[in-house]
C-alpha cells in the first residue's frame, strides 16, 4: 500500500508538473514594443489624470471580467501611467486635467476549450492551442475639450504540449501581463503624437572615464 501512496504521489505531481510547465505563450506583437518610457522634459508642465476602467472577455458573447481580474487589470493600468513620469497624478474618477475611459475586451474562441481538455487528457502528448486577442478602447479627453479615440490591440497564443516545458521559462504566462502593459504604453505613446502629452524628453547621456597609467623605465 505504500508503495502504491508513493507511486500514485509521484504521478500526481508529474501531473502537476506538466500542467504547468508544458506551455508557452507566443505574442504576436501586432503592436510595437514600447521599453521603459523616457519621461517628458524637465520643464514639461505635467497633467493630473483622472480614469475610468472596465474590463470584459469575449467567448462567443461578451460579459464583465470577473472582479478579481478586473481589479488586476486596472491595476496594472494605473501602474503604467504612473511609471511613465508624464503625470503629476494618476486616479480613478474624472475631473482631471486628462480624463481616459478604458474598457480593455480579452476575446478568444471557445472552441479550443476542447483541444485544451484533449491535451490534458492526453498527459501533454496532444498539443493544442488557443489566441487571447485584447482590446482596449480607449477615450481620452482633456480639460480644455479635445478628445480622442484610440483603439490598441495585440494577441498571445498559449501553446500546451508536453515539449513546452523546455520553452516555457522562455515564454512564461507573464507575457500575458506584459502584452497588457505594452496595450497602455502605446495609448501614451499616441497621446503624445496628438499632442495630449508633453514630448518625451532626451534619454540622460552617460559618460564614461578612461584613465590611463603610463609608466616609465628608470
Amino acid at each position: 500500500m505504500t508503495f502504491i501512496r508513493v507511486a500514485v504521489s509521484i504521478f500526481v505531481f508529474w501531473g502537476i508538473s506538466v500542467s504547468l510547465l508544458g506551455c508557452a505563450v507566443f505574442r504576436s506583437n501586432d503592436l510595437p514594443e514600447v521599453g521603459t518610457l523616457t519621461g517628458p522634459v524637465a520643464t514639461a508642465k505635467k497633467p493630473t489624470a483622472g480614469y475610468e476602467f472596465a474590463s470584459a472577455v469575449d467567448m462567443g458573447s461578451k460579459r464583465p471580467s470577473h472582479e478579481h481580474a478586473r481589479a488586476i487589470h486596472e491595476k496594472e493600468f494605473a501602474e503604467v501611467l504612473r511609471e511613465s513620469g508624464y503625470f503629476t497624478t494618476v486616479e480613478k474618477g474624472s475631473g482631471k486635467d486628462i480624463s481616459i475611459i478604458v474598457e480593455l475586451v480579452d476575446s478568444a474562441d471557445p472552441a479550443a476549450m476542447v483541444g485544451a481538455v484533449i491535451t490534458g487528457l492526453s498527459l501533454y502528448t496532444i498539443p493544442s492551442w488557443a489566441t487571447s486577442t485584447m482590446e482596449a478602447t480607449c477615450k481620452v479627453t482633456t480639460a480644455d475639450g479635445k478628445t480622442r479615440d484610440y483603439k490598441l490591440k495585440d494577441s498571445a497564443t498559449l501553446v500546451q504540449w508536453l515539449p513546452m516545458m523546455f520553452v516555457f521559462p522562455f515564454k512564461p504566462f507573464s507575457g500575458i501581463e506584459d502584452m497588457r502593459k505594452n496595450i497602455y504604453r502605446n495609448l501614451i505613446v499616441k497621446m503624445q503624437e496628438d499632442g495630449i502629452l508633453p514630448k518625451a524628453g532626451q534619454p540622460a547621456k552617460t559618460g564614461s572615464l578612461l584613465m590611463r597609467f603610463a609608466s616609465r623605465a628608470a
